[in-house]
Formats: structure tokens, C-alpha cells, sequence
């Protein structure tokens, strides 16, 4: 397929509200305060095998909305990824010194072997993601 073949509804953003677009990272920070990546990998490795297979699935409290929930959230994560690696790419999104010693403070399980480029343009990392 051509790039030119693609549609433009494609691979435009359909999940992200429009203040998560504006700062996709709130998106990112909402991910992982519902849960570390352990837990969500358990979430995804759930979904999936009710996708693949012929079962439905209906949870006690919440029927098949947690589901739901954790298909909704991975997408939106992956599409605020997105943002993040062509705001990268374009040049408009660089974290400055002030902003990593506060996030540095705040965080307690921030990489303390990060050099100050990597800490600069944290996107460059996507890049073999996407």
C-alpha cells in the first residue's frame, strides 16, 4: 500500500479528548496512576484472550466494561505516544532543566542514569516503538 492510498481519517486521533491532545503526557500520567505495568499487562493479556476466543467475559461489579476500560485506555495511551514522537519530530516539544529536577523530586522511581539528553528529549526513546 502507498502512503498516498491512505485516507486521512486513518491514522488521525480518535480516542484523546481535546485538553489530552493539547498535553498528551496527562494521558500518560492517568495511565499509569490507574495502575503500574505489570498490572496492565495482566489487563491486556485478559482482553486479548477473550478477543481471540469465543467467550464472553462479565466481571462481578462491572460486566465486561473493565474490559472495555483497558482496551480504551491502551489505545489512548498509543495515540498520545503518537503526538509525543511527531511533536518530537517536529521540534516543538523539549523538556527544560527546571521541569526534570521537579519531576526528579516528585517522582520517586524516576532513572537516576539518565543523561541530560535523553532527559531533554524523552520521545527520542519512542522512536523504536513507533
Amino acid at each position: 500500500m502507498k502512503k498516498s492510498d491512505r485516507l486521512p481519517w486513518e491514522s488521525s486521533i480518535k480516542k484523546l479528548k481535546y485538553n489530552e491532545v493539547a498535553n498528551p503526557l496527562s494521558v500518560i500520567s492517568e495511565f499509569f496512576a490507574i495502575d503500574w505495568v505489570y498490572g496492565h499487562k495482566k489487563k491486556l493479556k485478559k482482553w486479548r484472550y477473550f478477543v481471540t476466543h469465543d467467550k464472553s467475559y462479565c466481571d462481578k461489579n462491572h460486566g465486561a466494561g473493565s474490559l472495555l476500560f483497558t482496551y480504551d485506555m491502551n489505545i489512548r495511551l498509543l495515540e498520545s505516544c503518537y503526538l509525543l514522537y511527531y511533536a518530537d519530530r517536529a521540534a516543538n516539544f523539549v523538556i527544560t532543566d527546571a521541569e526534570a529536577e521537579k519531576e526528579k523530586c516528585v517522582l520517586d522511581w524516576y532513572p537516576k542514569n539518565l543523561t541530560k539528553k535523553r532527559t531533554a528529549k524523552p520521545c527520542k526513546d519512542n522512536e523504536t516503538c513507533l
